[in-house]
């Protein structure tokens, strides 16, 4: 599969973009075909506060009333565990014919943090990833 995408990245005839959390894992061979890096430090406290709202405004499924975004901005999540919090919190709302609160989001961030936990603690998880 590297090899694959290997031969894609050398004839892409435009440019790509690559996100990835583990730089320190990534195959040598990727790393001469990279033209450019740029580090994205952790969102502050602002910018999950703001990436909260955005993900939470446009639904009619949340009471917004409930919702304290200054507490869900202390949660030290990224964008895409937010977006994928409030994912869950709406598919578990409409499930249970509810409206998303605070405390469905915060019961929400309960239940996928430990989930990481579990999956951290978890070795065979880890040896999986680097056999890939």
């Amino acid at each position: 599969m590297v090899c694959v995408m290997l031969r894609m990245l050398e004839y892409h005839p435009g440019i790509l973009f690559l996100t990835t959390n583990r730089v320190r894992s990534l195959d040598p061979a990727f790393e001469s075909r990279i033209t450019l890096s740029i580090r994205y430090e952790s969102l502050d406290r602002d910018a999950r506060e703001q990436i909260w709202k955005n993900q939470l405004n446009d639904h009619s499924r949340v009471d917004t009333q409930t919702v304290n975004y200054g507490e869900l901005a202390n949660q030290k999540l990224n964008g895409r565990q937010i977006k994928n919090v409030v994912r869950l919190a709406l598919s578990l709302a409409m499930d249970q014919k509810i409206l998303v609160t605070q405390k469905v989001l915060l019961e929400t961030i309960k239940v996928t943090a430990l989930g990481l936990e579990d999956m951290k603690a978890d070795n065979t998880w880890e040896s999986f990833t680097h056999e890939m």
